[in-house]
């Protein structure tokens, strides 16, 4: 059992989680996903390279030829995470560790209901990848995690040495919303705008952006993070600097006719905001524009099941 990893999904994080468990020296992986496959053809590693890699994995497709392991990824969306279940009941011993390899800023109090066993360690993942396949993922921009600073976080940063950088925070909660704040621009604007990163960098909509994110800020320090002015700045700055034909998660999974993450990202924001009396109009605006095309995306091509 011992460095066994199973991952939970068969997506782009899948795939850039494969290949980073194998770079790492690690052995290859179980993938729980719905079709058998050899391997992940992954296309870059992040950092702006066209290498195109071959990572073996072993594909289960029941949970009944699942085995407990060490290490458990769950990469599926996260309104996808109540679907995993029984996967977790297969996969999952007392001293397994899940790391939840999602969005949002409640990985633990979204994933404990569907879990009594093992350690949930929530991830902040720095990576930009698409699926462009079946099996193949274009790994387009960033390659690092941040994990809490706890000695389960500390055991996975050694897990993952040598595959991609883990920090280590003594301060979650502001990484949380610190990632929050980064996801919360890009994916619903593309989204609803079915355009790429380039459409950041026009006027209007960089005021608009800005707005959400100054937002985002005053919610975050009112439930206990610290995001600064500075933060802001430096979203907008990464936004600026992004390759015009990169893409977001919730714009690939629109163009794909899946269920959008409207509600972890947009939808966080708001219920925290009523929840401290703060006025949050440009993110209410959002949410609801984004709920309502994908209430009309899922009648008109309805997704199979997350796994």
């Amino acid at each position: 059992m011992r460095d066994s990893a199973a991952i939970i999904g068969s997506g782009a994080i899948a795939g850039v989680t494969a290949a980073w468990i194998r770079k790492a020296g690690k052995p290859t992986p179980l993938v729980c996903a719905r079709t058998p496959f050899d391997a992940f053809t992954v296309i870059g590693d992040g950092s702006g390279t066209a290498i195109t890699e071959k990572y073996p994995v072993n594909v289960i497709t029941s949970p009944d030829d699942a085995r407990v392991v060490s290490w458990v990824f769950v990469t599926v969306k996260a309104h996808d995470t109540t679907s995993v279940k029984p996967w977790l009941d297969a996969l999952t011993g007392h001293d397994t560790v899940v790391v939840i390899m999602q969005n949002g800023i409640d990985h633990v109090d979204r994933t404990q209901p569907i879990t009594d066993k093992g350690k949930i360690l929530p991830a902040l993942i720095y990576a930009g990848a698409e699926r462009i396949a079946p099996a193949t993922v274009h790994h387009r921009i960033g390659a690092s995690l941040t994990v809490p600073d706890t000695t389960t976080g500390q055991a996975f940063a050694a897990y993952m040495t040598g595959g991609v950088h883990v920090t280590t925070s003594e301060d979650f909660l502001t990484e949380s919303w610190r990632k929050l704040l980064v996801n919360i621009g890009l994916n619903p604007i593309t989204a609803l705008t079915l355009r790429h990163a380039d459409v950041l960098r026009e006027t209007h909509v960089q005021r608009t952006c800005t707005a959400l994110l100054t937002e985002t800020r005053t919610v975050a320090n009112a439930v206990g993070a610290r995001i600064a002015d500075a933060d802001v700045s430096n979203v907008l700055e990464l936004y600026r600097n992004y390759p015009a034909d990169v893409g977001s998660s919730m714009l690939y999974d629109r163009l794909a006719g899946r269920s959008l993450e409207y509600d972890l990202l947009l939808g966080a924001v708001v219920r925290a905001a009523r929840t401290h009396n703060i006025a949050v109009p440009v993110t209410e605006t959002l949410f609801s524009l984004t709920s309502a095309v994908n209430v009309a995306q899922l009648i008109e091509s309805p997704a199979p099941g997350a796994v």
